[in-house]
């Protein structure tokens, strides 16, 4: 009798596993290479962002997918740079992981991409490129809840040809 039992055992633990990501590293199944992914913790999104020196309002709080937090190529022709200001002035956790990340250059037949995600207690996240348009989404976190969310940098490279032509990069609504 315990022999079936052992048997069903294995078989329900065989076919759960892949499901759940268990074999992919964590990776996601999306195009391209996750090259970083830094859990900055609970967003600090009442840290106003400077006011230009011609204005007298405050700029808007930070929120992720606006301003220097939208997301951005890696390297000299994205906006890397500010985004991690941006997560500097928020005072996010793992600053030194975050500014490693998105300093990162890509080879030349790669497109380096970076995404400050929010979720909670994500474990990984996937690049996902629909039509024409690059966006990324977190991954590994079902059936849990969170008082504030938490905000996670992902960052990606992907062949250049495996983008489509006139490509748009975009948060995930």
């Amino acid at each position: 009798m315990r022999r079936p039992t052992r048997i069903l055992a294995c078989a329900a633990l065989v076919l759960a596993l892949p499901a759940c990501g268990a074999f992919s590293g964590g990776h996601g199944d999306g195009p391209g290479t996750r090259t970083a992914f830094v859990k900055l913790g609970i967003f600090r999104a009442s840290v106003p962002q400077p006011a230009p020196s011609s204005s007298a309002t405050p700029a808007p709080p930070l929120r992720p997918g606006s301003g220097d937090l939208r997301p951005t190529r890696l390297g000299p022709s994205g906006h890397a740079d500010q985004m991690y200001a941006s997560l500097e002035r928020a005072e996010v956790q793992e600053l030194p992981e975050a500014r490693k990340a998105l300093r990162a250059r890509p080879a030349d037949d790669l497109v380096g991409l970076a995404f400050v995600l929010p979720g909670c207690q994500h474990t990984g996240a996937r690049l996902e490129v629909d039509d024409k348009v690059v966006s990324a989404s977190l991954t590994g976190a079902d059936n849990v809840h969170c008082d504030a969310a938490e905000y996670f940098l992902a960052t990606f490279t992907i062949p250049a040809d495996e983008l489509p032509d006139d490509w748009t990069l975009r948060n995930r609504r």
